[in-house]
């Protein structure tokens, strides 16, 4: 790659032809809009995605691309770390937007669907907030909420529901049995690619 390992929205713009788009957002994130043309490969599915993503830097340069910028410099200090040399999108995708360039939006008339993480957030808030109305009548009640909601290991501060330890929750086990609409990982109808799912 001739160009700087960062390249503005302008920039990638103008290049978005001859560019292979590596989008290492969510699945969800890359739902709600994504660069026309950008294949999705979560950032931590990355080192799996590395022997398609060598072939691809034979064929063509490589543009990472993330929500602000953040995780698409460390996808690229990973990759680099490989062999493999890639360049950023500064500002990520919200710079793009803010530079007036269109972000795709695969099956706008298709039902939103919520990820397993929003799914567990808004199972773990419904519970808990039911349990401290009904302990007004029986404190039980609270002890209940609260053990619903606990996080899984005795660090809370760190816990986050998109952790792979959350998958273990009550809320993530109900809520992966739901009749919910798919998350946008698992949702049959998004394309699958060796790298992840383009929509």
């Amino acid at each position: 790659m001739t160009h700087p390992h960062t390249l503005d929205a302008r920039q990638a713009h103008s290049r978005l032809h001859e560019l292979i788009v590596l989008d290492v957002r969510t699945p969800a994130e890359y739902a709600t809009g994504h660069l026309p043309g950008a294949l999705n490969v979560p950032l931590d599915h990355l080192t799996r995605a590395l022997p398609d993503i060598r072939e691809a830097a034979v064929r063509g340069d490589i543009l990472v691309v993330c929500a602000s910028g953040t995780r698409s410099e460390a996808a690229c200090t990973t990759l680099a770390g490989h062999g493999i040399t890639t360049a950023a999108l500064a500002g990520g995708t919200g710079a793009w937007a803010d530079g007036g360039h269109t972000l795709h939006h695969p099956d706008s008339h298709r039902p939103t669907t919520w990820n397993m993480e929003r799914q567990v957030r808004f199972a773990a808030g419904a519970v808990v907030l039911t349990g401290l109305a009904l302990g007004r009548l029986r404190p039980a009640f609270r002890l209940a909420s609260a053990g619903w909601s606990s996080p899984p290991s005795p660090t809370p501060a760190v816990w986050r529901p998109s952790s792979p330890n959350s998958r273990t929750t009550a809320p993530a086990k109900v809520t992966s049995k739901s009749p919910w609409p798919p998350s946008a990982a698992t949702d049959p109808r998004r394309a699958d690619t060796p790298w992840g799912t383009m929509g």
